[in-house]
């Protein structure tokens, strides 16, 4: 009987140890990721203070990179209105071009010969 209290108060320390030794693994693991992080995000300020020092550029290049992207971006979007605004205008200037085409050739002598039949003679009595 003293053997098996023993054996339960063993087996209840090894249990309180390996929830302990699981603690300080997950505590060590978090304090790990964390530092990385930090080890990180202290190596990308470095190196991006260092590049504007040698590029002689000032704040982030690549909050540089993002405003050009936007500035060609309304640029392109301006562009393509433009161009629409100009399809439309040559659409209408061929469709005045062509209006007036047939007109001109309905009114010429040419186009009316070939497109109408000749005026029936004038009867005689119009003629006293």
């Amino acid at each position: 009987k003293q053997w098996y209290q023993r054996r339960v108060r063993v087996n209840e320390l090894e249990k309180l140890y390996e929830d302990k030794i699981k603690i300080a693994r997950r505590s060590f693991k978090t304090q790990l990721a964390d530092a990385c992080k930090k080890i990180a995000g202290d190596y990308k300020r470095y190196y991006a203070k260092l590049l504007a020092l040698e590029t002689g550029q000032s704040g982030s290049i690549l909050q540089d990179l993002k405003d050009t992207i936007s500035k060609q971006a309304k640029m392109l979007k301006i562009q393509e209105q433009n161009l629409s605004a100009l399809r439309s205008q040559l659409a209408d200037a061929e469709t005045r071009i062509n209006v007036d085409a047939a007109l001109t050739y309905e009114d010429s002598d040419d186009g009316l010969k070939a497109d109408t039949p000749p005026p029936p003679p004038e009867p005689d009595f119009l003629s006293n």
